[in-house]
């Protein structure tokens, strides 16, 4: 009598894990439509490393693809009281653009633009009163530029 109960144990844990694992896909595909992409596959990744171990989370293998046709592949840490957390995204593929139209890449940045801020030095190495310094100078160049 005991060997079919834990057998009926078994059929049930399955049955739930299988409902789960459906569950997550689903509140991964939402996620990605909410962000304008579309799902492409989901694999379940048991042993995917990760930067914390809940044991209430699964962990899965995403690919999915981007407004721009670009498709991505990343981990995604999901539960049904955590939402879903994304890592280690990656660029698998991107699409050409149609024959005849040029493609727009920079390859390095034009001479001509100043990355040295407003009083020609970079902005890492500003104090904070250089940096409020710099605010206002934006702030009032954004009046002027309004008619304000």
């Amino acid at each position: 009598m005991e060997l079919p109960f834990l057998f009926l144990i078994a059929i049930a844990w399955i049955g739930v894990w299988l409902l789960s694992v459906n569950w997550d896909k689903k509140r991964i595909e939402r996620y990605f439509a909410g962000r304008g992409c579309e799902v492409v596959e989901t694999t379940w990744r048991p042993f995917a490393r990760w930067w914390s171990g809940d044991r209430n989370e699964t962990h899965y293998q995403v690919w999915y693809r981007d407004r721009d046709g670009t498709t991505w592949e990343c981990l995604c840490k999901t539960s049904m009281f955590t939402g879903v957390f994304t890592t280690e995204e990656q660029v698998h593929f991107r699409p050409q653009p149609p024959s005849g139209m040029k493609q727009n890449v920079l390859k390095s940045p034009p001479a001509d633009l100043n990355y040295e801020g407003v009083h020609g030095q970079s902005d890492a190495a500003k104090t904070p009163a250089e940096l409020r310094l710099d605010n206002e100078s934006l702030r009032a160049e954004i009046r002027r530029l309004r008619g304000e």
